[in-house]
């Protein structure tokens, strides 16, 4: 038991970690499949992997000393189907009847590792078919394969990082452990009877898509930053890329070409279904030039200005109304950045919210969503 607690431990303990290794490829998703990320939907996913990565650790923890793994002379398979009964009526005392027979049955660690197998592989069924939305056969296939996953895992060694198995590979665990997603798919309704089904929440996602929140819009940006590091890293092969002027006046031309081209998307936005369109009915060029200017030209390097100017101010001598006005100028650049700052902690708690810089270039963003689904039906 002690393992199997150790290994449950080990799970909760890695497990943000490779939660925020998920996070972004799975808002990416759900904003380009839902339009937008239920918490409901999001527990239920990551309870999902969490779960997996028990499993998992169930079957490789704790890791043994590689030297130790090369001496072992146990048997490395188990072929024999059904032999978990053979143990198990070996294990018991015959001489009892009755309860006293059951009760020393249920006692023997063959049989409770057998139990403990069935139920370890029932949460899968029960996502298989509430989530999911699985057939039984398909939830037993996909139970095997999962259980086939391990025991390979284990036959190999970890992969062949050790030098044998120190985990036995055993044809009735398979059975087993499928056997345990079969009865999670038909128990599910009793798990599941309180919850909203699966479609229930995807017409929930889909009427909350219309709202342009914050992290969709982060979303978006994430993606147009990988798009564009990867177009500096070519470009910076033929011409010399130095300086922050520079990668503001390219992070302006990116964006302004993309949404003018392509009518108010770029790769990022148009994967998480959203665009830049006008208040006005018609969105002109100089709208999407101004959107892209204040934000990218101005107000990403008013910090960096605003500094290099205090510190030539500190470092010579000049007149007082110059002095003055460098001064005001100052201010002015850190005043950019702190309404900036205040205006995306506004943004996290207030959907379709409009930055000034889209209010001075009167655009904002919606949702294409709909728009999406409508073309691929």
């Amino acid at each position: 038991m002690s393992t199997y607690l150790f290994s449950i431990e080990t799970a909760a303990i890695t497990f943000p970690i490779i939660a925020f290794l998920l996070a972004i490829p799975y808002m990416i998703y759900q904003y380009h499949k839902y339009g937008s990320i239920p918490w409901l939907r999001t527990l239920i996913i990551y309870s999902f992997f969490l779960y997996l990565l028990v499993i998992y650790y169930l079957a490789i923890l704790p890791l043994p000393d590689p030297e130790e793994v090369a001496k072992l002379t146990t048997p490395r398979y188990q072929l024999l189907p059904f032999y978990f009964i053979i143990d198990i009526v070996k294990n018991a005392d015959t001489s009892l009847h009755g309860t006293a027979l059951v009760i020393n049955i249920i006692r023997n660690p063959e049989f409770y590792t057998t139990f403990l197998n069935i139920l370890m592989f029932i949460p899968f069924g029960v996502y298989m078919r509430y989530y999911f939305k699985l057939s039984l056969k398909r939830t037993i296939l996909y139970s095997f394969l999962l259980s086939l996953f391990i025991e390979l895992t284990q036959l190999s060694g970890l992969y062949f990082i050790y030098p044998r198995p120190y985990r036995l590979f055993d044809v009735d665990d398979l059975m087993i452990n499928t056997l345990g997603g079969l009865s999670g798919y038909l128990i599910a309704p009793l798990f599941t009877f309180f919850l909203p089904s699966r479609e229930t929440i995807d017409k929930t996602s889909m009427k909350k898509s219309e709202n342009v929140k914050f992290f969709r819009r982060l979303a978006a940006l994430i993606i147009d930053y990988i798009v564009i590091q990867l177009l500096l890293t070519i470009i910076s092969f033929f011409i010399n890329l130095t300086t922050i002027d520079t990668y503001g006046l390219f992070y302006f031309l990116y964006f302004f070409l993309s949404t003018t081209f392509t009518k108010g998307s770029t790769i990022g936005k148009r994967i998480v279904n959203i665009k830049v369109v006008g208040i006005s009915e018609h969105t002109g060029i100089w709208q999407y030039a101004l959107r892209y200017f204040l934000l990218y030209v101005v107000t990403f390097q008013a910090f960096t200005i605003g500094v290099d100017t205090l510190s030539y101010l500190l470092t010579n001598t000049i007149e007082i109304l110059p002095r003055i006005a460098l001064y005001g100028f100052v201010i002015l650049c850190f005043l950019i950045n702190i309404i900036f700052f205040v205006e995306l902690l506004i943004s996290v708690f207030r959907k379709n919210y409009r930055f000034l810089y889209e209010k001075l270039s009167n655009t904002k963003n919606i949702s294409t969503f709909h728009d999406e689904t409508t073309n691929t039906i």
